[in-house]
This record gives C-alpha cells, sequence and structure tokens, in this order.
C-alpha cells in the first residue's frame, strides 16, 4: 500500500495490498542490536528495532538501507514533492513491511534522496518490530497502557481497538489491537525539525513596513504601484492580504529562519494570480504571511498594472522611462540580442531590471528584494 500525504494536503492513493504467505510474528527471536542507535525509554524519542536492529527517525534512507532494509524494487524511482511525506512498502529478503518517507528539500527528490520517518509493522508480516520500553507486537494491552500510560484518544473498531500516542498532527504512534493483543503499530515523526519553533508571531521587521505615500523617482526607493495601492520593496505578503489579495494556496505554512522558498504562495486579485517567492527575514520560522516577497514582475504575457514613477509600465515606451530615470541612474544598460536591459542594483537592498523590447516598448519589469 502507498499513501501519498501531502503537509498541506492529504490524499490517500491505494497502490496494492500485501498478499501470499503471511506469517505470525516471532518476537523474541531478534535480540537488540544498539549499535545504530540506543533503544529509547521515552515514547516520543522516535527509535524502534526492526528485526533487532534500532533506528533513530528520521534518518537518511542512505544510512538505513545499509541494513538490508531497501525500498520496493517497483517504488524505487518514485519522488517526493518538497514537504511532502509519503508511506512505502520496504523490503529485505522476503520480508516487507512499510516506511514513512518525508522530503524537507528545496526541490522534489527520489526516495533515495529522503528521510526515512518512521514504520507501520503488523503482525503479520514476520517482521520483529521493538518500541520504547521494550514494547512488541502481540503485547497485551495492559501492559501497554501500564507502560505508556493513559492514550489521548481511543477508537473501536469491528476487529479491535485503536490507541493513539500524538506528540503532534505530524508525529506519535498508533497501536491497533485485536484480542487485545498488539496487532500493529505506526510510528511515525514527520516534522521538520528544521521548523522546531515555528511561531505565528509577527516579525518586528513586517510591523515596521511602510507602503509610500507616492511613487519615487529614485529609484533606489524601490517604489510601485499595483492594483490601487503603492508599495515598495521588501514587500511584506501581509501587506498584500491587508489590501485584498487572497492566498489561494501555499506550499507550506511555516518557512524556515532565513531561508526562501519558491514558488510559495498563490495570491489572487482582480483576475490576477501572483505566483511569489518568499524569503523569512525572522530568525525563527514564521508563517508565510509573515514573509517578504523576493521578487515581482509584469510581462507581456501575464501583465499587472505594476507601474513605476510617472506612468513607466510594460507597454510604455523606452522615451518614457528615460524622462522619468536618468540613463545615468541606472548601474547598467546591455543589449540582449534586440533587446536593451536596464538594471539597477542597490547592495543591501535589491535590483530593478527593466527589457526594452526591439520596438521600442518596455515588455517586462521585474523587482528582486535581496
Amino acid at each position: 500500500m502507498k499513501k501519498s500525504i501531502s503537509i498541506l494536503l492529504v490524499v490517500l492513493t491505494v497502490l496494492f495490498s500485501f498478499s501470499g504467505c503471511q506469517k505470525e510474528n516471532d518476537t523474541a527471536s531478534y535480540p537488540i542490536d544498539e549499535q545504530d542507535a540506543a533503544l529509547s525509554e521515552d515514547l516520543f524519542g522516535f527509535t524502534a528495532a526492526l528485526n533487532g536492529r534500532v533506528f533513530a527517525f528520521p534518518q537518511k534512507y542512505e544510512t538505513f538501507q545499509k541494513t538490508g532494509w531497501t525500498i520496493f524494487k517497483k517504488l524505487s524511482k518514485n519522488t517526493l514533492k518538497t514537504g511532502q511525506y509519503s508511506i512505502y512498502e520496504i523490503e529485505k529478503g522476503d520480508l516487507r513491511t512499510e516506511a514513512y518517507f518525508a522530503n524537507f528539500g528545496e526541490k522534489e527528490q527520489p526516495l533515495k534522496n529522503c528521510l526515512v520517518c518512521g514504520v507501520i509493522v503488523n503482525a503479520e508480516q514476520g517482521v520483529s518490530l521493538t518500541l520504547p520500553k521494550k514494547i512488541s507486537l502481540n503485547l497485551k494491552k495492559e501492559a501497554i497502557i501500564k507502560l505508556y500510560g493513559e492514550p489521548q484518544k481511543t477508537e473501536k473498531t469491528p476487529e479491535g481497538e485503536i490507541l493513539y500516542y500524538k506528540k503532534s498532527d505530524l508525529s506519535g504512534l498508533k497501536l491497533t489491537f485485536r484480542d487485545e493483543k498488539l496487532f500493529e503499530a505506526d510510528y511515525f515523526d514527520v516534522r521538520d525539525s528544521s521548523l522546531d519553533g515555528a511561531s505565528d508571531k509577527v516579525p518586528a521587521a513586517v510591523k515596521d513596513y511602510k507602503a509610500p505615500k507616492e511613487l519615487s523617482g529614485k529609484l533606489s526607493d524601490f517604489t510601485f504601484y499595483l492594483y490601487g495601492r503603492n508599495y515598495t520593496m521588501p514587500l511584506p505578503v501581509r501587506e498584500l492580504l491587508k489590501n485584498g489579495w487572497i492566498m489561494a494556496s501555499k506550499k507550506q505554512e511555516y518557512i524556515q529562519a532565513q531561508k526562501t522558498v519558491k514558488d510559495a504562495v498563490k495570491l489572487t486579485y482582480a483576475n490576477r494570480t501572483l505566483t511569489l517567492d518568499l524569503t523569512n527575514r525572522a530568525d525563527y520560522p514564521t508563517k508565510a504571511e509573515n514573509c517578504f516577497v523576493k521578487s515581482i514582475e509584469s510581462v507581456y504575457s501575464v501583465k499587472l498594472d505594476l507601474t513605476l514613477a510617472n506612468g513607466c509600465r510594460v507597454g510604455s515606451t523606452e522615451g518614457n522611462l528615460l524622462s522619468t530615470f536618468k540613463k545615468s541612474d541606472f548601474t547598467s544598460v546591455k543589449k540582449s540580442g534586440k533587446k536593451k536591459i536596464y538594471t539597477y542594483k542597490k547592495d543591501g537592498s535589491g535590483t530593478m531590471k527593466i527589457t526594452v523590447d526591439s520596438d521600442g516598448y518596455i515588455g517586462k519589469i521585474k523587482i528582486t528584494s535581496e
């Protein structure tokens, strides 16, 4: 079975089920081998032993596979998008069970480059599983509750009962019982640990943002007009939302401190959509709404009403541009084929690039903040 689950959107897709001969688990046949990690006494220490070999989750797949466990061959070419985790079948010889894989990188990755973040093992697979405090499959429910305490949630099923021990929505333990004995353990930690300490607090730089009252004739001010409002870069996402833009989607809820995420959000307004890269300038992980727009641009194919001083915008003339800003004000003016690119760069602040097409009209304006 494969379940594909996004941090933002949960999608379950059944690919296949276990079939053929199934074996009763022999949980006493493997002594605990702690050469890679020590089996924790803490339920949320996220360590577990498969056939006696202890693993600490999350860990790199390349480390995990050195013990002989590998992704089911037919799934080896699968990939995960950034911010996504999934459950895939793993195998060792003729043994099969399932493991969580997660991609916390900045781009889509093959499974071999992802992290293994937990396992799902049941008593019919012939795989020995040992959890913190030496809990193993087929142990009675009363003994487990005595060691782990009362669960946060219980659920009755036609076949038995399920106990839930949760650290968060993305980490915890799900125990399924049949005939009062532990039949299956679902143990996972698919949090992006780099987001530990994430806060909804609005950073001071966002609070201190002041929108310009008018457009400036100085390139260094990076001012522009967009759908009824004046802005300057760096521009907080929150400022756009305050002025009527709607968050249509976002790649992830939180962004790491001092990190930039490509295509982090999509905003809509007046039948226009902006897909924006965002930078978190705070020294702690925070929500996308509290981050800054990395760059904004207008081109002929997706024409915004992004406008500089004196009406300079996509579709206006090079003469209009040069009557507004002096040619000498730009850092460089270069030809690219039949086009001409006017660039202004201010170290520590950002870059403005204005492309004039061969017909003498502005074809692109892009403003990027550092």
